[in-house]
């Protein structure tokens, strides 16, 4: 699928086409005045020329036309005719081939006649009178090559001239354009971080345009409904998690008395361990159920301000991997830490509910090994889970962690896609991030901690 074009490049490229249109129209605008003007200049020299070769004629009283000293007339050796009676009484030598259309633009006089060739020509003839009666036709000749380079050099250097102004307004447009909407891309960016970290920084008002401060209002709004309906979310959820861990308690407490009440019972009676194993199953359920609850009511601690916690990451990620590795069909391999690896900066039911569902993912999609390493620097912990499986399609790479997205819905997993979702949520609560880093096989996840 063609991805759409930005709107910078759309406002710039239709800047420059409607530049383009207005330069082309006075490109050929100049160059037809310029090639007219060229005409009207070569058809003036030639009347001109015309006129001078008249006063060399001479007229008898009989009416008869003669040339007065045509041996020194340097202008009838330049391409001047002059013709009486159907004969020519002057013209250049060494010009037979111009005689036939000599002659045909003489027939009709103030004509204008080109002659194509290496050396194109124009032809212009004139009428000589004396007592009202013509008496020869002039006709003069001019070579349009120097017309013609000119008018060539024109449109070169018109065109030339145009293709730079052109393409210097699209640079001078596109550069205007990403200066004007770069506000635009950095509010847009910064309101989506605050939308995933601290949805209650706000714009506020400022020193901006008109259209900025409206788009900074607008995403100011939309912040405020979105922290309100966070704060909602984050309070529905304690006290949803405080209101069932206490029947959820009970349960567990009776699972557990009847689990041993029948243990007894079948070692009394030599019964089938039948009963006590659904038991005991019921009751691990139950203690899963009361972790993930305690789960979320660290996390809405942990969102709503209070102290985050801190836990030994190493340790947390061993268990982890050690539960994900149980029954799994490839390898769960965590590579030592190094001693002087710092505490992370959250609560251990925290992180293991985060850590839980990258490392779910891995072994779902591993080939043989799942490989866990916990390092640090001078401000995060980091844990990195990888997998030789075949990795992240570079479609889905960009929304692995939207909610409800999964790369293959038809790999057999019965998963809704929240997982990943969830990690990034929790580790997002703790002040940490999750990310895809690039691999040359398989997929590698890091969850990068504060420090505790």
């Amino acid at each position: 699928m063609r991805r759409p074009w930005s709107l910078r490049a759309r406002v710039s490229l239709a800047a420059t086409l409607a530049l383009a249109v207005w330069v082309l129209l006075a490109t050929v605008t100049l160059n037809v005045v310029l090639d007219q003007r060229g005409r009207a200049q070569a058809n003036a020299e030639l009347q001109d020329r015309a006129d001078s070769a008249m006063a060399t004629v001479n007229v008898d009283a009989a009416g008869r036309p003669t040339v007065s000293d045509p041996s020194n007339d340097a202008l009838l050796d330049t391409g001047t005719w002059i013709i009486a009676g159907g004969r020519v009484l002057q013209g250049p030598t060494g010009n037979p081939s111009l005689v036939r259309s000599v002659e045909d633009v003489a027939v009709t006089p103030g004509r204008y006649l080109d002659v194509p060739g290496d050396k194109p020509l124009r032809l212009y003839s004139e009428a000589m009178t004396a007592n009202g009666r013509q008496v020869a036709t002039v006709v003069t000749s001019l070579a349009l090559e120097p017309y013609q380079q000119s008018a060539r050099a024109v449109l070169v250097g018109s065109t030339v001239l145009a293709v730079l102004l052109v393409g210097g307004a699209y640079l001078v447009v596109r550069a205007s354009v990403t200066s004007a909407l770069r506000p635009v891309h950095e509010m847009t960016t910064q309101a989506r971080e605050w939308g995933d970290v601290d949805v209650d920084r706000r714009f506020g008002p400022g020193p901006r345009p008109r259209e900025l401060a409206l788009l900074a209002a607008t995403l100011d709004g939309w912040l405020a409904r979105l922290s309100a309906m966070l704060r909602y979310e984050k309070q529905l959820v304690a006290e949803i998690s405080h209101e069932l861990r206490t029947p959820l308690s009970r349960i567990l407490v009776e699972a557990d008395l009847a689990e041993e009440a029948t243990l007894s019972s079948a070692a009394a009676t030599g019964e089938s361990l039948e009963a006590a194993q659904a038991l005991a199953a019921i009751a691990d359920t139950a203690r899963e159920m009361e972790a993930i609850l305690g789960t979320l009511l660290a996390t809405a601690r942990t969102e709503s301000g209070a102290l985050a916690g801190r836990c030994d990451a190493g340790q947390v990620v061993e268990e982890a991997a050690h539960r994900a590795g149980a029954g799994a069909r490839v390898r769960v391999v965590v590579q030592p830490p190094a001693p002087s690896v710092p505490p992370a900066g959250l609560d251990a039911l925290v992180l293991e509910r985060a850590v839980a569902p990258v490392l779910e993912n891995a072994v779902r999609h591993a080939a043989t090994e799942v490989r866990i390493q916990v390092t640090h620097d001078d401000r995060q912990v980091f844990v990195d889970v990888s997998d030789d499986g075949p990795g992240v399609p570079e479609a889905v790479r960009d929304h692995v962690f939207e909610p409800g997205r999964r790369a293959d819905v038809g790999d057999g997993h019965d998963g809704a896609g929240l997982g990943l979702a969830l990690a990034r949520r929790l580790t997002t609560a703790a002040g940490g991030t999750i990310s895809l880093l690039d691999s040359a096989q398989g997929a590698t996840f890091r969850l990068a901690l504060p420090r505790g």
